[in-house]
């Protein structure tokens, strides 16, 4: 009977120290939720990227593809269309994807690929 009493004890005092505990949370989380309440700023705007030449021959040959195809069964054919083309052919679209580059980059007002960082040599 003397454990029973000594475990009721220990069971007041963690109960009584848990309610204290939680009246000062309670504290915490109104000061949380004023904090949620305010407005975020919204993320910043990715840098767009020029599209590869593989993207410009893709949206191109999607039109020809037959409808109601998945899109992984797209990007199958597709993916065979473009390593079947004869490197005639890709020059078109290679050849679109750098004016596609120097028009972005100009537009930046930066050289090379948006969004990415040079290092310096020394």
């Amino acid at each position: 009977k003397k454990k029973g009493a000594e475990e009721e004890g220990k069971a007041d005092s963690v109960s009584s120290a848990r309610s204290a505990a939680g009246s000062s949370t309670k504290a915490t989380t109104a000061s949380a939720a004023e904090k949620k309440s305010a407005p975020k700023p919204p993320p910043p705007q990715k840098k767009k990227r020029a599209p590869s030449s593989y993207m410009l021959y893709c949206a191109e040959a999607r039109a020809s593809l037959p409808a109601g195809l998945k899109v992984t069964e797209q990007a199958k054919l597709l993916g065979a269309s473009w390593k079947a083309l004869s490197d005639v052919e890709r020059t078109r679209f290679e050849a679109a994807a750098e004016a596609a580059k120097a028009a972005l980059a100009s537009e930046a007002g930066v050289e090379g690929k948006p969004g990415k960082k040079t290092k310096k040599r020394a």
